[in-house]
């Protein structure tokens, strides 16, 4: 089995895994916020804390968390339009693993970043000033989780153009994902 496509089915289950709790983070946004708007006009009453929740929690558990696994499926904006027209495997496989490194880099660096700040506040217990003082290094631990997870997927697509340029083909999305 070649490195990419092992990799690949390794974090894939841990991608699925992310995917479901997005989907728990939306279904808690649309809860959280259809029960909010009724107790704001029917009761008014409204929940001081909802907007903090939706927005500081649930809202980056949704984007960090579907990023990996949409990803790795080839689901998200990709700028090849420049190079659909390369039909040289070596070339064109080139740009994909230029493509790929750089994403690697900047999901470590965006992961090592918020590692530090999680820690940090952890250490000093801060809070999200307002009605509930939430904490924040939960947040910092939700992108430190779907950037990691993200730095493994494009590691994983690096491989795959890596051999696909071996084999004198050119890398696809599903060769990408596994």
């Amino acid at each position: 089995m070649r490195p990419s496509a092992l990799l690949g089915r390794l974090i894939a289950p841990l991608e699925s895994a992310l995917m479901l709790l997005a989907c728990a983070a939306i279904a808690a946004m649309v809860g959280i916020t259809a029960v909010d708007v009724v107790f704001r006009y029917a009761l008014n009453a409204p929940f001081s804390w909802s907007h903090d929740l939706t927005t500081h929690f649930l809202l980056i558990a949704l984007f960090f968390f579907a990023l990996p696994y949409v990803t790795g499926r080839g689901a998200h904006m990709n700028l090849d339009f420049a190079v659909r027209g390369i039909s040289r495997p070596v070339l064109r496989n080139g740009f994909t693993l230029l493509g790929e490194v750089l994403g690697l880099l900047l999901a470590v660096g965006i992961a090592y970043g918020n590692g530090l700040a999680m820690r940090s506040a952890w250490n000093q217990g801060e809070t999200l000033p307002g009605a509930l003082p939430l904490p924040i290094w939960p947040m910092h631990a939700i992108v430190v989780a779907g950037t990691a997870l993200l730095a493994l997927r494009m590691l994983c697509g690096a491989l795959a153009a890596v051999e696909a340029t071996l084999d004198g083909r050119i890398a696809t999305h599903s060769s990408l994902a596994d």
